[in-house]
């Protein structure tokens, strides 16, 4: 490996090895595959280089699968045969109660506005229960079509130059690494899944496709890439965390339209988001609608009053890690209650963990779960720390001061240096001295990062442009 020595540099040294292999040009039987691996091998590099903690999850019992793979087929046939040009909404798997039912709050604008004229697209990692009202399409299928033919074909393109280059120009980067058979299928799962997602297309004719996350290689990629090609309109509503090392959304050396994967127009919280990354669409494809969640949230806790406790906002790949931070901090302020918010994989390893280890915490240390409302506890804190996720933004949102760790992953936050009521840390001690520096002062977050927008703006937009491009 050249240049790499730290964490940080490896979404940078993706991005220079891209440029200087000129990836971007590559196809394979006709298809721009590299952007579908560009995700997926950089997690695999980073998760075998040890920058990330673990993040496996269970594979679903046989029975299950089976079941799943005849819904879905069987949903196929109904949405093929049933349906007459709808609006196609791929949802975020990550769903949130509300109203006594689990919804995707990012898309949901879209799946209310258009009702029945709306094709919920979902994947194998949605466990949710289909909601009522909305008609809905396993792709669970398609993806396993697509991974049976991978499967059994993979020894026909061992040779294919155009994979090869891909495997050589990671592995020249990174030589302690064995990446060919990785390669070989993701992009056979992506090429096959994009051309069974052609077909369905095809068929089914939709106005448009709204996606939550474009870069799924083996789901939503797929269906805009495919989307594209037969000229329907592809739209991404903005879901979390973006900034310039996230290569989800950062092309920097890419021109406006050219990645086959991103959709035709991105959906922002805010205008925050606009100079975080450079996308490869124009600012015009760029449309702020707002996120309707957190506004009823902000507007639910509005007169929470502040208490003398600090929130840790933990995401899983680096929980230990900031967990030390935690036990610090709760040691040397030890007048302030320190509560670390577990993200929601997190909740089964913690539930294993023994109460002798859980004992050995300080006592004004407290580990909290999903029985949590995340909002009533970062309106009642006075302060909190993070390293990256979507919380820390919705915590500035509500007014906390706010302390990002330079822990693997912090570099998404970067942007963040533009508001005054952030800083940051790169130890402990650093923390620390944030922490009673920020607890002493009076700044107030500017916010600056959701637009003043309401659900039905946000639908009212997205129709808006569903219209002038179908019309």
């Amino acid at each position: 490996m050249s240049s790499l020595s730290a964490e940080s540099h490896l979404a940078t040294e993706v991005i220079a090895l891209e440029k200087k292999h000129s990836l971007f040009e590559l196809k394979f039987k006709g298809v721009q595959i590299y952007p579908f691996l560009r995700m997926p091998l950089y997690y695999k590099v980073a998760g075998q280089l040890s920058f990330l903690e673990g993040n496996v999850s269970k594979p679903p019992m046989l029975l299950n699968l089976l079941l799943k793979v005849l819904q879905s087929f069987w949903c196929f046939i109904k949405a093929l045969l049933g349906r007459d040009s709808p609006v196609l909404i791929l949802e975020h798997p990550r769903k949130v109660p509300q109203g006594g039912e689990k919804v995707d709050i990012y898309t949901r604008f879209a799946s209310k506005f258009y009702g029945r004229d709306a094709l919920i697209l979902k994947d194998f990692r949605d466990e949710s229960e289909l909601i009522k009202g909305q008609v809905t399409v396993r792709f669970d299928f398609a993806q396993m079509l697509a991974k049976f033919l991978a499967r059994i074909s993979i020894w026909l393109y061992v040779k294919n130059d155009t994979l090869n280059k891909i495997v050589s120009a990671y592995e020249n980067e990174f030589p302690n690494l064995d990446l060919k058979q990785f390669v070989l299928r993701k992009a056979l799962e992506s090429y096959y899944t994009t051309r069974i997602s052609k077909v369905f297309l095809y068929m089914l004719r939709p106005k448009a496709v709204v996606v939550a996350v474009s870069y799924s290689d083996c789901f939503s990629a797929p269906i805009v890439y495919a989307s594209k090609e037969l000229s329907i309109s592809t739209f991404e509503v903005q879901h979390g965390c973006i900034g310039g090392l996230h290569l989800g959304y950062h092309y920097p050396d890419s021109s406006a339209n050219s990645v086959g994967i991103f959709p035709d127009f991105l959906l922002l919280f805010g205008e925050y988001w606009k100079e975080v990354a450079k996308y490869p669409v124009s600012k015009d494809q760029m449309k702020l609608i707002g996120f309707d969640y957190f506004k009823n949230a902000k507007n639910r806790v509005k007169d929470t009053k502040r208490r003398k406790q600090i929130v840790f906002i933990s995401q899983q790949v680096i929980s230990e890690r900031l967990l030390k931070v935690a036990i610090e901090t709760a040691i040397n302020l030890p007048d302030f209650k320190i509560l670390f918010k577990l993200h929601p994989k997190q909740y089964h390893e913690w539930s294993t963990r023994s109460l002798e280890e859980l004992n050995k915490f300080p006592e004004n240390l407290i580990v909290l779960s999903n029985s949590v409302d995340l909002y009533q506890l970062l309106s009642e804190s006075e302060l909190q720390v993070g390293v990256f996720s979507t919380a820390i933004y919705e915590g500035i949102g509500l007014g906390l001061k706010t302390v990002v760790v330079k822990l693997p992953g912090w570099e998404i936050m970067k942007s963040l240096a533009s508001i005054s009521s952030v800083s940051f840390a790169d130890n402990v001690t650093g923390v620390l001295s944030s922490l009673k520096s920020n607890l002493n002062g009076n700044s107030i977050a500017e916010n600056k990062i959701f637009a003043d927008l309401q659900e039905v703006d946000a639908a009212s937009c997205l129709d808006d442009l569903v219209c002038r491009r179908d019309g």
